[in-house]
């Protein structure tokens, strides 16, 4: 029996799953993208702006939502100057970091327009309408597939406006998290 609980969590947590069959949690989106050099070293994160040290990491442990190896792609959760609040765990933590003069900070709208973003899979179904407008409800003008590349032309709100297929999107759902990977291949 206890060989089987463990070959059970073992094909679980191969599969992205955790021990009650959900996938992780998406990333939240925040209000922008931070892109980190892979050269920067450990990261100090603070419970306020520069006040109550909680944490010292190495960069490449705090979570990403780009697998990209060139760079650290993190999402921001807000800003105040110089200081910028990230999730610095799998348990969403959050804290404030103080972001180098080499780190790119970039609001979302910026990020996106003219990007490739993949739809995630395992999303219910109305993520992956498209609308003539960036409202929720209404006639739907088609369907994007799950890990569907697709060309974000502009961005209103938690709306993105595909290229081809044509259509509005929702980039990130009604709890600020993401529905679209940066990352070019498709995820599993």
């Amino acid at each position: 029996m206890r060989r089987l609980a463990t070959a059970l969590l073992l094909v679980l947590s191969l599969a992205g799953l955790d021990a009650h069959g959900a996938p992780p949690p998406r990333p939240l989106s925040g209000c922008a993208l931070l892109t980190a050099p892979r050269t920067a070293e450990e990261i100090a994160v603070y419970a306020e702006p520069g006040v109550q040290r909680v944490a010292l990491l190495p960069l490449e442990r705090i979570p990403r939502i780009s697998r990209d190896d060139a760079q650290t792609t993190l999402a921001a959760l807000t800003r105040k100057g110089r200081w910028i609040k990230i999730a610095y765990d799998d348990a969403e933590r959050q804290g404030w970091i103080e972001a180098p003069r080499s780190w790119e900070y970039l609001p979302w709208k910026d990020a996106l327009a003219g990007r490739e973003a993949r739809l995630l899979p395992a999303m219910k179904k109305g993520v992956y309408a498209l609308r003539p407008a960036p409202v929720d409800g209404g006639a739907e003008t088609g369907q994007l597939a799950k890990n569907q590349l697709v060309r974000i032309v502009s961005v209103q709100d938690d709306w993105a406006l595909a290229e081809k297929p044509s259509g509005w999107f929702r980039w990130r759902d009604a709890e600020g998290r993401l529905t679209i990977s940066l990352d070019p291949f498709p995820l599993p």
